[in-house]
């Protein structure tokens, strides 16, 4: 059904209830993977069509799939297994980015929760869904950007690339938004990983970032070539 409605989610409107149902089950009744499923599927919908499933992230709305202070979609977010806390966080971050009023819903889940995650790929997942709705309208992600550049230091590699990546994409929308993460991108030069240091590279370069210049120098004589060229 999740590969439906990521292709067809008009179609799978009327299976909104179930889904719901789903995402709320019995984890020793209901397997990881198919709440998982459930919530990527409402994300699919919901990018689609934002008003559809408005009901299930925002306590204010009385709609078709949940009473009024109910909020299924993001609930799910304290679901035990990281899997579906990623799921969840990638749906939160497709149905803001369709409507980036849905913010003030679900930045408590995207910022405060998916970021501060103990699995790397539920902090992965937050990170592009600030990117995703960044593309839409970056001034409703203005508050994050602090919580974004903290993760340059995180003990994740794959975290820390994911991030300086996200801030380059960012600052070809709104420079002055990231400029604060300059120094910190700097740093990241130096990282063990070479797939941090090329992305902390091309996005001070794609910042213009004059401080970094001598660094960026060094690179030409970095021992791995995919951070030389």
């Amino acid at each position: 059904l999740s590969y439906i409605a990521d292709k067809y989610p008009e179609h799978v409107e009327s299976k909104i209830p179930d889904l719901v149902n789903t995402l709320r089950g019995d984890p020793k009744q209901v397997g990881c993977n198919t709440r998982a499923g459930a919530a990527s599927a409402i994300g699919s919908i919901g990018e689609n069509n934002p008003k559809v499933i408005e009901d299930l992230i925002s306590p204010k709305v009385e709609g078709r799939w949940a009473k009024q202070g109910e909020t299924p979609l993001t609930d799910a977010f304290d679901d035990d297994h990281e899997y579906v806390r990623r799921d969840v966080v990638d749906a939160l971050g497709k149905i803001t980015a369709a409507d980036p009023s849905l913010y003030q819903y679900t930045n408590g889940i995207i910022v405060n929760k998916s970021l501060n995650d103990e699995y790397y790929q539920v902090v992965r997942r937050g990170v592009r869904a600030i990117e995703a709705i960044a593309t839409t309208d970056s001034s409703v992600i203005a508050d994050s950007i602090s919580n974004l550049i903290t993760l340059l230091g995180h003990r994740n590699e794959y975290v820390r690339e994911t991030t300086a990546e996200v801030i380059g994409q960012i600052a070809k929308i709104s420079p002055g938004l990231v400029e604060s993460a300059q120094r910190p991108l700097i740093e990241c030069l130096n990282d063990y990983s070479s797939d941090v240091r090329k992305e902390a590279c091309q996005t001070l370069m794609v910042m213009r970032a004059e401080s970094a210049g001598t660094e960026i120098r060094r690179l030409l004589n970095d021992n791995d070539e995919t951070v030389r060229d």
